[in-house]
């Protein structure tokens, strides 16, 4: 027996919001537009949650305003009007959301929220259902390890309506690989086992990617500056796609095939895993979940609609893994380990992009397209005021290991920029800032390299895996140092004082680094003139550092010599 539907994301409350107040409380879909204005952020229990509501959103915004054969000014002319207004016009919202009202019931109905009615496992385990656990991310899936989890065992018996959707939401998205128990009327199982298909994007579709969005003053202007209205001017806009649509339009899927997108609302939404939710006796809880494998998306459509995340040209090895043709282009996922801005050059890869075969996320490309002006636009004025002189880019996504089946690691990280360093009409700011980056990068490698010799480390097969774990400890205390200053320096450097700023980053980060380098050459004892072995070759401590001082001095690829600069207020933000 179907239960009978209940807890509609559309009116009650579930997502956790700040207001600019600073009050916390939990809204429903129908509210977080109407006071989308006065919200200050999206603050879900899990932080990556914040790019999945903002996509989930975004899909709304996109089915409300198609439009059949809508142009590129004409959809510059939507956004802006309703940019000027300061919030969304409620009863266009609301009136679509009315229509779809019915396939928003998180439990029960014959069609729930991003899950199939009826839906069990194969044979024997028909009447089997997963621990609601199994669902949640952040949690580990041995009982050994709780000792390294926030959780406890007793929080996972069962979640709320409004844990359960978010944790929906995170599912689809980001769920990994690995076997699984086989639906009930499976065809691909094995021997009771369900494994990822080939040729296939295994992971929730957001898990293939980098995710980027900008964050502003509030849930409104940041739902707008996300709002991407195309990416290429040559490719149709996404409003006049009037066949996306979201999921939630859409009839279920059994079958485990690729699937063509029709667009972002499509993309944004997309179920990769097939589930049901189990309900509590009472209905107030989710106490149970069954899930598999459902369709993938095609990854040669996602460049044309993904536009929150970071891109490159596919390798062989991912070619054939996705099949796909070798140098198609695909999303870059976040390095955990590497700080944002160490690869600034991903992100916004303005100078020589096609050559690196990078491209730049199309949130990004869209911020520009707003800047331009034609002369065909009525009187629409899409100046750079909008555009605020700290840019906040928000990095969201997950890494997997061992073949996608277990969750690594997380990525949540902003990173604030000069708009200068943003703007593709003039880049002299971030062709400084790409350089100065690129000499830091040369000469904390040459750090690691020569306190790991120092330290009696050589790079051959005996000591080998000692020295890449010592030498990245080194590098990553150095850029640890070096954090603050480089992320005060993105936000200050602009067009016109590009000039003087980088001379005194690259001389600030000199000084830094000789600090460094005199503590780790310290550290190691003993004489600085005496000849110590390493590997197949005699060092002195003594030689090595004035040789690793003359490279941070050279001024090819290093930082320079030191100058006399007096510190300005270049750097002290308004």
């Amino acid at each position: 027996m179907v239960p009978q539907p209940q807890f509609n994301l559309i009116d009650e409350d579930w997502i956790d919001v700040e207001y600019s107040d600073g009050t916390k409380r939990k809204v429903s879909l129908q509210k977080a537009f109407e006071d989308a204005s006065d919200i200050r952020r999206i603050v879900p229990e899990f932080s990556q949650g914040i790019i999945l509501i903002l996509r989930f959103m975004l899909a709304v915004l996109y089915r409300c305003y198609q439009r059949e054969g809508i142009k590129h000014g004409e959809t510059k002319h939507v956004w802006g009007k309703i940019w000027k207004t300061g919030h969304f016009d409620v009863s266009v919202i609301g009136s679509y959301l009315q229509r779809v009202h019915d396939r928003f019931y998180l439990i029960g109905g014959d069609k729930p929220f991003m899950q199939e009615a009826g839906l069990s496992y194969q044979g024997k385990n028909s009447d089997d259902v997963d621990d609601i656990g199994r669902i949640v991310i952040d949690l580990p899936d041995n009982d050994n390890k709780f000792l390294f989890s926030l959780r406890s065992k007793g929080s996972v018996e069962s979640l709320s309506c409004p844990e359960a959707a978010v944790w929906l939401l995170a599912i689809q998205a980001y769920d990994c690989a690995g076997i699984k128990t086989p639906l009930a009327g499976s065809t691909t199982a094995r021997s009771g086992r369900e494994y990822a298909p080939k040729g296939q994007i295994s992971t929730g579709a957001l898990g293939l990617c980098g995710g980027i969005y900008l964050e502003r003053a509030n849930l409104f202007e940041t739902l707008m500056m996300n709002w991407v209205m195309y990416v290429e001017s040559g490719e149709v806009p996404f409003l006049a796609l009037v066949g996306d649509a979201p999921v939630w339009e859409r009839e279920a899927i059994s079958s485990m095939d690729r699937r063509r997108l029709t667009g972002p609302a499509d993309l944004f939404t997309f179920t990769s895993r097939r589930v049901r939710l189990i309900p509590s006796d009472d209905g107030n809880a989710v106490t149970g979940v069954v899930i598999g494998y459902g369709a993938q998306p095609d990854p040669n459509d996602m460049a044309r609609f993904e536009t929150m995340t970071l891109w490159r040209l596919a390798s062989k090895k991912q070619g054939e893994s996705l099949g796909i043709p070798e140098g198609t282009r695909v999303p870059k996922t976040h390095d955990p380990k590497k700080a944002l801005w160490r690869g600034l050059a991903s992100v916004l890869p303005f100078p020589n992009s096609e050559a690196s075969g990078q491209a730049r996320a199309g949130v990004l490309t869209w911020v520009n397209e707003l800047m331009m002006n034609d002369d065909d636009e009525e009187d629409d004025d899409f100046s750079d005021s909008f555009l605020p002189q700290i840019v906040a880019i928000h990095a969201q996504g997950m890494t997997y290991g061992t073949q996608n089946s277990v969750y690594e690691d997380s990525v949540d990280e902003q990173l604030d920029l000069n708009k200068a360093l943003v703007r593709r009409d003039d880049v002299s700011a971030l062709s400084v800032v790409l350089d100065v980056l690129k000499r830091i990068e040369n000469c904390v490698n040459e750090l690691a390299n020569s306190v790991t010799r120092v330290h009696g480390l050589a790079r051959n097969k005996t000591t080998l895996n000692r020295y890449e774990a010592f030498s990245a400890s080194i590098r990553a205390e150095a850029y640890y140092a070096l954090d603050a200053l480089c992320r005060n320096y993105l936000r200050t450097i602009a067009d016109d004082n590009a000039e003087a700023l980088e001379t005194q980053w690259r001389d600030e980060a000199h000084r830094l680094l000789i600090r460094l380098a005199e503590h780790y050459f310290q550290g190691t004892g003993g004489s600085w003139i005496a000849k110590r072995k390493v590997g197949g070759s005699e060092i002195a401590v003594g030689d090595l550092y004035v040789k690793l001082l003359g490279y941070f001095a050279n001024e090819e690829f290093g930082l320079g010599k030191l100058t006399d600069f007096q510190s300005t207020d270049a750097t002290k933000e308004d």
